[in-house]
């Protein structure tokens, strides 16, 4: 069941649906133009996201090492991207409340994000050959 949950295909839907009608939600009461274009926003933002930073999150994973300095790289990135863009869409199209509409969104990304890029440290930990230690017993130096 969580295979499936987090293929990118089907968090893509998810997120398009969870995140689109909080955001119609978050903007009702300002008429249903306005919660339209926050569904509309906020759901596609929220899929299109998905996808892209799914993959953009396990290959920043892996191009910067796959160590917790990649871990933690990886996802400062991604957080930056999921912060930024949604806010300044519904910035550009006047989104009454922006904090509002993208907090559920950012919370439970930020969430996905970290399984996601768990998931791939603790398969490249798995992959990972353990390599010997190597201890110098010599204690003289050369003359």
């Amino acid at each position: 069941m969580l295979k499936i949950l987090f293929h990118p295909l089907m968090s893509s839907v998810l997120a398009f649906i969870a995140y689109g009608l909080w955001a119609a939600f978050s903007n009702w009461e300002f008429g249903q133009l306005s919660a339209l274009k926050a569904l509309l926003i906020q759901g596609s933002f929220a899929f299109s996201a998905t996808l892209f930073l799914t993959l953009l999150a396990k290959t920043l994973y892996f191009h910067l090492g796959r160590n917790l300095a990649a871990f933690a790289g990886a996802f400062f990135i991604c957080f930056l991207i999921i912060s930024i863009v949604p806010a300044t869409l519904h910035w550009l199209a006047h989104t009454p409340n922006i904090l509002q509409t993208i907090l559920p969104g950012l919370v439970w990304s930020s969430v996905y994000l970290l399984i996601v890029i768990q998931l791939q440290h603790r398969e490249a930990q798995q992959q990972m050959p353990l390599q010997p230690i190597v201890v110098n017993l010599d204690t003289h130096s050369p003359e």
